[in-house]
């Protein structure tokens, strides 16, 4: 587990924006934009027209949320494990009124899943009984799984948010190169994902 030290930078921030200071807001919202998007566009149950909704939603729970994050981990993931509980809570309103007005549901979240997803929410009735530390517990599990190259790749991409040009320089391969691997490796989290989600976590 990382010490709390080494995202020392991410409490900081966190500190200066629950102090009120417009500017620390401003330069969370700016870094954190892209990422809660991309989680809310990869979920196939949303529809397009309720992206920027559901995307203003998870900032509001964020501001609610944020003094729970303690720099156990990278505030990055917390970001994205209260992105998709607002996912799942949107689905679930999405559900309960298809249910009523046409009388049957729809989708699961995770049912056909397109490639090159970041995060997805499988299985919403499994995951919305998982605690947020659970959910962290499950990502960084899952960043294991897929290898020290593969994980790091992910980091300078979406963590970091380098273009593949710049991530191309740093490794010294070719950029399709970077841009395939990065697929493939998006691959591989999201399956290594699901299988945690399905069958939970063991304490």
């Amino acid at each position: 587990m990382a010490s709390c030290n080494q995202h020392e930078p991410d409490l900081a921030l966190v500190r200066q924006c629950l102090s009120g200071s417009n500017e620390a807001w401003n330069i969370f919202y700016r870094r954190f934009v892209r990422l809660v998007r991309t989680i809310v566009v990869r979920q196939p149950a949303i529809p397009r027209e309720d992206v920027e909704d559901v995307s203003q939603s998870i900032f509001l729970a964020l501001v609610k949320g944020l003094k729970d994050y303690d720099g156990t981990y990278a505030l990055s993931k917390f970001v994205s494990v209260v992105a998709q509980r607002v996912c799942i809570g949107h689905y679930r309103q999405l559900s309960a009124s298809k249910r009523t007005h046409e009388h049957h549901s729809v989708p699961e979240l995770s049912a056909d899943i397109p490639e090159g997803r970041v995060m997805t929410c499988t299985d919403a009735s499994q995951e919305d009984r998982l605690t947020r530390e659970e959910l962290v517990v499950i990502l960084k599990a899952s960043l294991e799984q897929i290898g020290l190259r593969c994980r790091r790749l992910l980091e300078l991409r979406y963590f970091e948010e380098l273009p593949f040009a710049k991530i191309s320089e740093m490794l010294g391969v070719k950029e399709n190169t970077v841009t395939v691997q990065t697929k493939r490796c998006l691959e591989q989290l999201s399956h290594a994902y699901d299988r945690f989600i399905q069958r939970g976590v063991r304490k």
